[in-house]
């Protein structure tokens, strides 16, 4: 079914970036819906497709760490919809972190023009992420489960992510430069 997952991966990177750019204003926060008898795919296939829109593009800041699955009385997957909070809900919110990212990935670029390889510039952009950001604790000091810690925002904004953060800040700008990465998700501190 790899033609139509690959169709609805590009329909929903297409939806993400309509809502980021453009005038949409949320009453909820939900932001679009992708129907199993749409995209002719699974709700595990649509699953699928929402974590790999959510782990290839650090740039949809907005879009919440879940999916939401809808489901009939019995069992069979509806759909899957793709979430944001508050923050995020008018276009002038959206505008406004959008400016805040390219200014701040533009001002961090400028910082490694004159680097002469790759691994310069990765070891550079490493070590300046590192040192200038601190780890985002809640009020129990636990991980901060505030979804701009979880984003580039939590970079951009106020120097405060956890590790997602880091991972993403630093796949944002490897992307920009053209440098290739993976973005690689893993568990901390639990038994799996």
């Amino acid at each position: 079914n790899a033609e139509a997952l690959q169709k609805a991966y590009l329909e929903a990177v297409a939806r993400c970036l309509a809502f980021q750019f453009g005038d949409a204003l949320l009453e909820n926060d939900k932001v679009f819906y992708m129907s199993c008898e749409e995209t002719n795919l699974t709700g595990e296939e649509l699953l699928a497709v929402w974590a790999a829109v959510e782990s290839d593009y650090p740039m949809f800041y907005w879009l919440e760490n879940f999916a939401n699955s809808e489901f009939t009385f019995d069992g069979v997957c509806l759909g899957v919809s793709y979430h944001t909070n508050s923050d995020y809900f008018t276009a002038e919110q959206r505008d406004y972190y959008n400016e805040l990212v390219f200014d701040g990935i533009d001002s961090i670029l400028s910082e490694v023009q004159n680097f002469t390889t790759d691994f310069q510039t990765i070891r550079y952009l490493y070590d300046t992420i590192i040192a200038g950001t601190d780890y985002a604790y809640d009020e129990n000091n636990e991980p901060s489960d505030e979804l701009k810690a979880h984003s580039i925002l939590g970079y951009f904004e106020g120097r405060n992510v956890v590790c997602e953060g880091y991972a993403k800040t630093l796949q944002i700008l490897f992307n920009a430069l053209g440098i290739e990465n993976c973005y690689v998700t893993g568990f901390a501190g639990e038994d799996h």
